[in-house]
């Protein structure tokens, strides 16, 4: 089932988390975890929504986001967080392109503390590219 288009920025928002090369990533912004926790996934939550404010509705996988801790979380800020992973389409895609873009940087040498920084970029611009053709195919 498709979601409805926003009518705003960050209203609606994929989540999951990608393994790679033995880390793993937030993929919001792709925030290196220290470990996959729902504490850990919280503070990088945190981090994010101290900048852009809360979304309306998170879509997400399993672990940790099914936790409730993570449910409290969603609770405290005002969003929604429904346990439907296979909605998640959007998400999973980015996880993808994520980590072929992580392969690049890797291959360039380039350190995963930088990576994270670039490929968040990339990784951005990717998204919004994927979303514009969702959003002109849909209309």
């Amino acid at each position: 089932m498709p979601h409805p288009v926003p009518d705003r920025p960050w209203a609606y928002l994929g989540i999951g988390i990608l393994e790679f090369a033995g880390k793993n990533f937030l993929l919001l912004e792709l925030k290196l975890l220290g470990v996959k926790s729902s504490h850990e996934v919280i503070k990088k939550f945190e981090e994010v929504f101290a900048n852009f404010g809360s979304p309306d509705l998170v879509v997400s996988d399993n672990v940790p986001f099914s936790s409730y801790e993570f449910k409290q979380f969603a609770e405290c800020w005002n969003f929604i967080n429904p346990h439907f992973p296979q909605a998640n389409v959007l998400a999973e895609k980015a996880v993808d392109i994520a980590k072929c873009m992580l392969r690049k940087v890797t291959e360039c040498k380039i350190p995963l503390s930088l990576a994270s920084l670039t490929t968040g970029i990339l990784l951005l611009l990717e998204l919004a590219s994927l979303q514009l053709k969702c959003i002109y195919n849909a209309v």
